[in-house]
């Protein structure tokens, strides 16, 4: 089921032409597929998918394209991990692109991208969604496990509550209980967390770091909802911010920024 995002398909359908190189971006769930699908559509295209995005797979997609005989969408997944040497091959057949390639690049953050590749491209930018929206995403899809209302604190697209909905309530859990021992807790014990974080970023541990943070930040924020909150829990969600504002730079060390949020966290909350 896809909802939302009605303003900017509103938008490709009334183009009198389709650009041929599209920065599509929005938040992971945002429903991206679908929007890359309608823009196929639109120019009778077939859609070839690019996961890797390295420099080599570009090259590769620039001599294809150069044999094409009919309409061909290249789709460029997670483009914010590019190399600035992918990103320079890009380049080429982004200012010189051949008759029948159309490329839509997606990506979470658009100043992850060179400033080159932003001015050669059209951009397009998603709709967020409101906790309104998706709550009542959920109602459509009959979704009856979700117990606790803060996922939607964490999850902010129909394809994140997806994706949460059945492991929320454990990571609530854990930063629950890191919340609580924070201070107390050992060093060995406090970096063994992160073999439940995807910090490869592959898909093969539990939880994402970005959802890791928030989750642990709503404990952090309730004294403050509250007005409750005094200056050591200030600090501390300074320093989870901060740590999700890391993960947006290019090449950030996951590894690095958690470890970093994790014993400034201990320091603040009376650990030695």
């Amino acid at each position: 089921m896809f909802i939302g995002q009605n303003k900017l398909l509103d938008r490709i359908r009334a183009l009198d032409e389709i650009p041929k190189f599209i920065l599509l971006v929005g938040d992971e769930g945002s429903g991206e597929e679908h929007i890359v699908d309608t823009i196929a559509t639109r120019v009778n295209a077939i859609k070839l998918v690019y996961e890797e995005l390295k420099v080599d797979n570009i090259r590769e997609l620039i001599n294809d394209s150069f044999t094409l005989n009919t309409n061909t969408l290249y789709y460029l997944r997670c483009g914010d991990d590019m190399t600035e040497q992918a990103e320079n091959a890009l380049l080429k057949i982004a200012e010189e692109p051949s008759k029948y390639c159309y490329i839509v690049l997606g990506v979470t953050n658009l100043s992850s991208m060179l400033p080159t590749i932003q001015s050669r491209a059209t951009i397009l930018n998603m709709d967020k969604y409101s906790k309104q929206e998706l709550r009542a995403f959920v109602k459509d899809m009959d979704i009856q496990n979700i117990t606790n209302d803060t996922i939607y604190k964490v999850a902010n697209t129909p394809g994140k509550v997806l994706k949460l909905m059945n492991c929320y309530d454990e990571l609530y859990s854990l930063c629950e209980k890191l919340y609580q021992n924070i201070g107390i807790i050992n060093y060995a014990n406090l970096f063994k967390l992160t073999t439940y974080l995807d910090i490869k970023k592959n898909g093969l541990a539990k939880y994402t770091v970005k959802d890791f943070l928030k989750t642990l930040l709503i404990f952090f924020t309730a004294k403050i909802d509250e007005f409750t909150f005094n200056d050591i829990d200030y600090k501390c969600v300074v320093a989870i911010q901060s740590g999700i504002g890391k993960l947006k730079l290019k090449g950030a060390n996951y590894q690095m920024v958690v470890d970093d949020v994790l014993v400034s966290l201990r320091t603040l909350c009376g650990g030695e």
